[in-house]
């Protein structure tokens, strides 16, 4: 069974996890500037918009201002979720990742996972990605969720289904403005097929990258929205990765594979 995230607003990313410092670095760098301040929070509090955002046990502090030390347990030891041992009501996953009545909707072995909520379905290689934890559409304001990470923590994928959004065009624009992704501010990524800027609008599907970098250190963020061409359910991929100068021929292979396997 995954790790059960703590149940909240869906931009307090992956707040319980302890991520390694250099993605912290990294996704400041997408957010805008290596200015930003590291500075460690409660898991179960959720900061205020002029405060940053969560991710990975940290809040990322807009005004780049860290006024307040955390300890060396704080920065190494997640936040543990009261109810992060599943009870018998929650279920348990099935052979193929279908869930149980109410049950996690994730195979870990078999690397599958059914939405609970909106039944689509996708596959991952256990070999290859991490199943950080999930959270449901009943506890998580109407968004079934996955999290998954590769195992050197270079690449965090984000999968989040959902009937919230008009269009995949306003789950992109809502996805990049809860990770404080600003377009104005942040490079693109090129295409390396066409040499334009990578951006998808089409009907069913919208995509963007953006990408940043200080030196040695940078980052890139790609937002895929997908839509079920029979129902209002879109799934928002969310991928944080370390790799800058050749996203696309390095880190987003392996991204891919996960969002083509999407059945609705």
């Amino acid at each position: 069974m995954p790790q059960r995230l703590v149940p909240g607003r869906s931009r307090d990313l992956i707040r319980s996890w302890p991520f390694s410092g250099h993605l912290l670095v990294a996704l400041a760098l997408v957010l805008g500037t290596m200015t930003l301040g590291l500075q460690a929070t409660d898991a179960r509090t959720a900061a205020p918009p002029d405060q940053g955002v969560h991710v990975a046990g940290w809040a990322i502090n807009g005004s780049g201002e860290d006024d307040s030390t955390p300890g060396a347990d704080e920065a190494a030891t997640p936040v543990a979720d009261d109810d992060a041992t599943p009870g018998a009501d929650e279920g348990t996953p099935v052979a193929g990742g279908t869930p149980a009545a109410g049950g996690s909707g994730v195979d870990e072995d078999a690397g599958t996972y059914t939405s609970p909520a909106y039944g689509y379905s996708l596959a991952f290689s256990p070999d290859d990605w991490l199943v950080l934890g999930e959270l449901q559409a009943a506890e998580n304001a109407g968004r079934d969720r996955i999290d998954l990470t590769n195992e050197d923590e270079t690449s965090t994928l984000l999968i989040e289904g959902s009937e919230e959004w008009a269009d995949t065009d306003e789950c992109v624009d809502v996805l990049l403005a809860e990770i404080g992704v600003d377009p104005a501010i942040i490079d693109p990524v090129e295409d390396p097929e066409t040499g334009d800027t990578y951006e998808i609008s089409e009907d069913g599907r919208s995509a963007v990258a953006y990408s940043a970098s200080d030196g040695d250190e940078g980052a890139t963020v790609l937002i895929d929205c997908r839509q079920d061409e029979g129902s209002d359910v879109i799934v928002g991929f969310t991928n944080l990765s370390l790799e800058f100068e050749d996203y696309f021929g390095v880190a987003y292979p392996a991204v891919e594979d996960i969002l083509d396997s999407l059945e609705f």
